[in-house]
């Protein structure tokens, strides 16, 4: 029995998939689940806003900006266009990834979660999803097979194929 489940998500339609999946089954064995995001920090403007736009967390990550727009921003772009300081890309990266473990976490605890962490992370999305999941005390991971990563990523190899190569627990893999 899976007494605690690590399930990432990045916001795609797959990575739903691979919450609810979790949340199922942490509902049907009373596991502890605890939902990770990696932080975007260092993807670009295009992935990002695949990201934003697909969740509308454009609207969202503009509220909590506390920006003053002329225009509502349509897109992640005109969301970041004319940020200048570092800090405040820092801080909007934050909320979407709050934002994005927030809607996860209601959707596991609609699906009848019980004990629903949230947790996000810098770093490389591999690696951090697997500290992520150590820490946790996982001895399962969930994560969606494609997410928003570029087309290099299939070169270099996917997220998923490097969490299920080093991991050190069960790792399911939702399509």
């Amino acid at each position: 029995m899976m007494k605690h489940i690590f399930v990432a998500t990045d916001g795609s339609p797959t990575a739903h998939k691979a919450v609810e999946f979790a949340a199922e089954i942490a509902a049907k064995f009373g596991s502890e689940l605890t939902i990770g995001h990696v932080l975007h920090r260092d993807s670009d403007i295009d992935e990002m806003a695949h990201m934003a736009e697909a969740e509308h967390l454009v609207e969202h990550a503009a509220r909590k900006s506390q920006r003053e727009f002329d225009v509502p921003p349509a897109s992640m772009g005109s969301l970041f266009a004319d940020i200048q300081s570092g800090a405040e890309t820092a801080r909007l990266i934050t909320v979407i990834g709050d934002e994005i473990l927030a809607r996860a976490e209601r959707r596991a605890t609609d699906i009848g979660a019980k004990s629903v962490h949230k947790h996000s992370a810098n770093g490389k999305p591999a690696n951090a999803i697997l500290d992520m999941a150590q820490e946790a005390g996982a001895d399962m991971i969930v994560l969606g097979h494609r997410g928003l990563g570029r087309v290099r990523s299939l070169i270099q190899g996917s997220v998923s194929q490097k969490v299920n190569l080093h991991a050190d627990c069960t790792v399911v893999s939702v399509r």
